[in-house]
């Protein structure tokens, strides 16, 4: 390179520039230019056309957006002559050095509000000498890393590049970065590159607190071709897209807004957080949260016939034992979730057997207490039930070892529907359309849910189909009252415990 000008090569763009201006495209005319053309030709590795088309775009879009008219008045030619040339600003797109962008019209195939600009980090280059900084995909932390992957895809959302070059940029960055072990598990786990940039760009808006991203609008960024989009949209839904068959997305529709989102599941948000597990939902300080940390270890006793009941729901809830019987559920296409409702009389144990088993299993405890929500229930129904189940999934999501959603006194959610007349009450119909979300809940629930109530024979048939566990707390017989008694105070004898236990 000329030492005269090889450490100012944004000189020698200026210098092209100007010697391009009126040329009509005839580059031959060009004179003493030479030395400035072949040096950044050198840097850059373009030809002779491409790089006096991205002098004049340097130049140019330093101020603003290029559009082909005003190349074309700069080069002094028409805008019909100027796309015989198009071949070349592609061929400089595709390696990065320049992006496109359309204004607001519709139509993205338009050339009317077609614009150029250079990336900040090819000027740095050039500014620099320093060829490294034309690549944006060096070696980096798992939060750069997502950055970029994020900020590729807004690129390709703004039309500035085209599918095939996000997807070209991703595959760089994937390959200097599978040091990290959240984009080594993405990439060996998945087979589609827009199944990996997917998870990706869920990765960075978990990050930032996002639980969800619209279907719709990811797609609309991720593919430049609408019949893509629409089968991209398609496979989500359905749920034969490789991501929801591999049990990493979930998807939800929201029953008001007919909005469809998608979320993060299972093993990937894991892997995700783990490094950084400050931002894990389950760690943060919510009064709705009960740490299975801070359950104090009480011993329980209970009839015999309630003990044959929860032992096997207790063996289920173990961590290695849910594991294999979530993935059974999967693979025989059923929902992966366990539902309970513990019931019997007041003060018979159910709600301290929830705390108790969260203890043994050393799972947190997400606790929704219906009692103290009644209030809202007129007017606002819907969104109190589908509040609580968006919760527990973006905690479930967040989670390294599934929590129990405890539903406390949910009389009024599990008792039969009320047959609504001319007679009905706007409350009614509130509890009912509470029932009916809540049903739709448990069709598709993940995770592990309890719920308690008093009333032992009011269980709405429907629910009872929904339940897998329904267990029986009665009042305690003699011989649960002489455990309790001998428990509590251990100076009594087995006669003593007795004679107490009957009274």
């Amino acid at each position: 390179m000329d030492n005269r000008i090889k450490n100012n090569l944004l000189t020698g763009l200026e210098n092209i520039s100007a010697g391009a201006a009126g040329c009509g495209l005839d580059f031959s005319s060009i004179k003493g230019k030479t030395g400035y053309i072949k040096n950044v030709s050198s840097f850059l590795g373009t030809t002779k056309n491409q790089t006096i088309f991205f002098s004049i775009l340097a130049d140019l879009s330093l101020q603003s957006l290029v559009t082909l008219e005003n190349m074309a008045s700069h080069i002094g030619c028409s805008i019909l002559k100027l796309l015989t040339y198009m071949h070349e600003l592609e061929a400089l797109e595709a390696r990065g050095y320049i992006k496109r962008k359309h204004g607001d019209n519709d139509n993205k195939n338009s050339y009317n509000d077609m614009g150029f600009k250079v990336p900040h980090n090819i000027i740095e280059a050039l500014r620099t000498n320093d060829s490294s900084k034309l690549q944006t995909t060096s070696r980096c932390q798992l939060p750069e890393f997502l950055i970029r992957i994020a900020n590729l895809v807004n690129d390709r959302g703004e039309e500035s590049i085209s599918t095939l070059q996000l997807y070209e940029g991703a595959k760089s960055m994937i390959e200097n970065n599978r040091h990290l072990t959240y984009v080594k598990y993405i990439d060996t786990s998945l087979r589609d590159i827009n199944s990996k940039i997917t998870m990706f760009a869920l990765g960075f808006a978990r990050l930032k607190g996002q639980i969800n991203v619209n279907i719709d609008s990811f797609a609309s960024a991720l593919f430049d071709d609408l019949g893509e989009q629409l089968k991209y949209n398609q496979q989500i839904i359905a749920g034969t897209h490789e991501l929801i068959a591999r049990g990493m997305l979930r998807v939800e529709i929201s029953e008001f807004m007919d909005e469809k989102v998608m979320t993060m599941n299972g093993s990937p948000s894991i892997i995700l957080f783990e490094a950084y597990p400050d931002l894990l939902t389950d760690k943060a300080k919510r009064d709705d949260i009960i740490r299975h940390a801070d359950i104090r270890v009480k011993k329980l006793f209970y009839p015999d016939s309630t003990n044959e009941q929860l032992r096997p729901f207790e063996m289920l809830i173990r961590k290695t034992r849910f594991k294999t019987y979530r993935k059974e559920l999967r693979n025989n296409n059923l929902t992966a979730g366990i539902t309970a409702i513990f019931h019997g009389a007041p003060g018979t144990g159910k709600t301290e057997a929830v705390y108790q088993l969260a203890k043994k299993s050393g799972r947190n405890i997400m606790m929704v207490d219906l009692s103290q929500t009644k209030s809202k229930w007129l007017g606002e129904s819907e969104k109190v039930v589908k509040k609580i189940f968006d919760d527990y999934s973006a905690l479930l999501a967040n989670s390294a070892i599934e929590p129990i959603l405890f539903i406390n006194e949910g009389d009024g959610l599990f008792t039969r529907r009320v047959e609504l007349g001319n007679r009905g009450t706007t409350a009614d119909l509130a509890i009912n359309t509470m029932q009916n979300i809540m049903l739709q809940e448990l069709e598709r629930f993940e995770g592990i849910l309890i719920t308690t109530t008093n009333l032992t024979g009011n269980l709405d048939r429907a629910f009872e189909r929904r339940l897998t566990f329904k267990i029986l707390f009665p009042v305690p017989d003699i011989h649960a009252r002489t455990q309790i008694w001998k428990n509590k105070v251990p100076e009594l004898t087995p006669v003593q415990a007795s004679m107490l236990a009957k009274k």
